[in-house]
């Protein structure tokens, strides 16, 4: 089951989760790989959707970047496809850009 990485009283803001994500390694301190609400954009209505269909972790958010290539447009349609309105323009647009800054300083 869903379990977020912030109680719902101290979700931080998209920028904010943004300038923490692009230093971030995949896996957290316990060693496990760390939940896609760390994603820039990805709240947990978000997540719980993308649980359901088997993306639980950040790496199979970002497995799913680089099989698109890291093509930004493949990623957003990607997430219309799989979130439909569920998830607002400027979300899908922070989420893919924290991807590909991050495949850029990491990759």
């Amino acid at each position: 089951p869903f379990s977020p990485i912030f109680p719902a009283s101290s979700i931080m803001s998209t920028t904010q989760k943004a300038a923490d994500f692009a230093g971030m390694t995949l896996r957290g301190e316990d060693r496990t790989f760390r939940p896609i609400t760390v994603l820039p954009g990805i709240g947990p209505k978000s997540a719980e959707t993308l649980e359901k269909i088997g993306f639980t972790t950040l790496a199979h958010i970002l497995g799913q970047f680089l099989l698109f290539s890291c093509d930004s447009d493949l990623m957003e349609a990607w997430f219309d496809e799989k979130l439909g309105s569920g998830l607002q323009d400027r979300h899908k647009k922070a989420a893919t850009e924290a991807l590909k800054n991050w495949t850029e300083n990491h990759l």
